[in-house]
């Protein structure tokens, strides 16, 4: 073997050490990147986890503190209670004889059945009487708004405010036919209806 052979060799097995070691070097960086980039993340999102439950927990404690202080201060001041009932059916239409809420004028805009239901529901809520606002859900996004009072001896009873007159709620027929008032615009057929005590 002859010099210009042996630098050959020399240099090739030199290029292939090279390569061999930097090929070795990277793969062993990218492992190393890797666990611990892993490992830094789990690190972090259990802290992270660790910090939430913390908060989590304090939040509870507060809302905790919180109610039972609220809870403790009802129980001491008594001033503000007061008691709702529900009524028979006479103590009912008595009410509805003295309020006078079906007088008021309905102005489209202004003053609709919205007003006249709440401004019932307050009447007898004034004066012990447990009442609930109706809302009504028609085709089309439209509605409207009675009363009911939960009698002790007739069961439910469904109050149409503007007139004092007791009505039927039916899902699937429409409120103006089944109650004998004038249609409104569009379709008053009742989807369904949601009892607000």
């Amino acid at each position: 073997m002859d010099n210009s052979q042996r630098l050959g060799t020399i240099l090739g097995l030199m290029i292939a050490m090279v390569i061999l070691c930097s090929g070795t070097a990277f793969i062993s960086y990218s492992y190393g990147q890797h666990i611990g980039y892993s490992s830094g993340y789990q690190s972090r999102h259990q802290s992270t986890l660790s910090q939430m439950d913390v908060q989590i927990q304090a939040k509870q404690a507060d809302y905790q503190a919180g109610y039972e202080a609220g809870r403790q201060a009802a129980l001491k001041d008594t001033s503000n209670r007061f008691s709702l009932r529900n009524p028979t059916f006479q103590e009912t239409m008595d009410f509805l004889a003295r309020d006078k809420t079906n007088e008021n004028k309905y102005v489209e805009g202004q003053y609709v059945c919205v007003d006249f239901s709440h401004e019932v529901n307050n009447n007898a809520e004034a004066q012990g009487i447990r009442c609930a606002v109706v809302d009504i859900f028609y085709p089309e996004g439209k509605g409207h708004t009675i009363v009911a009072f939960e009698t002790t001896d007739k069961g439910l009873q469904f109050v149409e405010p503007q007139f004092d007159h007791l009505v039927s709620v039916e899902v699937g027929k429409s409120y103006s036919q089944t109650n004998r008032y004038k249609a409104p615009p569009g379709d008053d057929t009742i989807l369904r209806y949601l009892i607000t005590w």
